[in-house]
């Protein structure tokens, strides 16, 4: 939850925050919002996002 604050805090909206919060030792984590993958991009570095 905490990792899900701090994702708010760049732009992230609440759903999408939890749900890549909780995507931490996924080995990915796909969508079809580009303008979370920008921002996941952005707030957390090291998880590997794509759009599908």
């Amino acid at each position: 939850m905490a990792e899900a604050l701090d994702l708010m805090e760049t732009g992230i909206d609440l759903a999408d925050a939890l749900h890549l919060a909780s995507s931490g030792e996924a080995a990915g984590f796909a969508t079809f919002d580009m303008r979370l993958k920008k921002r996941a991009d952005a707030a957390a570095p090291g998880r590997h996002v794509v759009e599908v």
